[in-house]
């Protein structure tokens, strides 16, 4: 990861390999001896209530980071709840960010849940899951907005609408021919919307590749247009 990076990206790498905890603890090791020369048992007794406090501090941070993490993690898939494409979406609306907001809507999902029972459409959705988790950039923000529908947001991209339909298509290219062996005939539709090129709001945004997503549905079932297939 650093071999042939300039000198302040392999700075930037070292500070983020740098163990805070140990430093820490190097630190406060330093203090002690210092604090006990000085003042002798009154001092290790300050520095001790020091680090009970500020460890304190650090053991309840870390629970609410948990915590938070815990409610915008979808249980089922690992991606980012609703609740997370909410917070991503206001910070979106407040910053510079562009990109391209895209839906993800499973085809004749309920029939799968209903021949072949809930636990293999919970394996479906996990295994799309997984794939656009592993096979897309890790800048592409990904979310399960609910049930069979997937909100994926490709930031700062000069990708058109017919890229990022190849690179998604390539994606869950792999899991066709499995899924198709075990008899599930789930493909997906899809709409896209540009950000902020076409919607003032992310909410406006959003409902736009919905609109567009429901019409590549209908327009599949008619027989009109490819969808993606999983």
């Amino acid at each position: 990861q650093r071999e042939g990076k300039p000198w302040f990206h392999q700075t930037i790498l070292s500070f983020r390999d740098l163990n805070w905890a140990h430093l820490n603890m190097y630190l406060l090791s330093i203090l002690t001896a210092a604090v006990y020369q000085e003042q002798g048992v009154w001092g290790l007794l300050l520095v001790a209530l020091l680090q009970v406090g500020q460890y304190k501090s650090v053991s309840y941070y870390s629970r609410m980071h948990r915590w938070q993490q815990a409610a915008r993690t979808d249980g089922l898939t690992g991606l980012g709840n609703r609740g997370a494409w909410q917070h991503f979406a206001n910070s979106l609306e407040r910053g510079s960010v562009t990109g391209t907001l895209v839906l993800i809507d499973l085809n004749n999902f309920k029939a799968v849940n209903d021949i072949h029972g809930h636990a293999v459409g919970d394996e479906v959705l996990r295994e799309l899951a997984a794939t656009i988790r592993r096979d897309l950039d890790k800048s592409v923000k990904t979310f399960r907005y609910g049930g069979d529908e997937f909100v994926l947001f490709f930031p700062h991209s000069a990708s058109t609408e017919q890229e990022i339909h190849y690179r998604l298509d390539t994606v869950t290219s792999r899991m066709n021919a499995a899924w198709g062996l075990r008899g599930l005939p789930v493909k997906a539709s899809l709409g896209m919307a540009s950000w902020p090129e076409e919607a003032q709001t992310i909410a406006e945004l959003f409902q736009l590749a919905d609109s567009r997503m429901y019409t590549a549905k209908h327009q599949s079932k008619a027989g009109r247009q490819t969808t993606l297939h999983i």
